[in-house]
């Protein structure tokens, strides 16, 4: 731990700012709405996977794509 002292740290404070953000769009915004634009997330996972790591995106990952943006675009327009 004392050797990765840096990386450590980053990883909290990003994890504190990103429960800092939850939070307050909760507070905000219904948490359901929140929670549904929050699967941005997988998307963002993916492509620093595909960018960084160079594995391949599979057919199963695209379909989670797909249903993530047709379940917000259905959210967004009941809203």
């Amino acid at each position: 731990m004392a050797k990765h002292w840096r990386m450590c740290l980053f990883v909290g404070i990003t994890s504190v700012i990103g429960s800092i953000g939850w939070f307050t769009a909760a507070s905000f915004e219904n948490a359901a709405y929140v929670k549904a634009l929050g699967q941005v997330e997988f998307f963002i996972t993916l492509l620093l996977t595909y960018r960084i790591f160079k594995e391949r995106i599979s057919r199963i990952e695209y379909l989670g794509m797909l249903l993530i943006i047709v379940s917000v675009v259905i959210l967004l327009l009941w809203a």
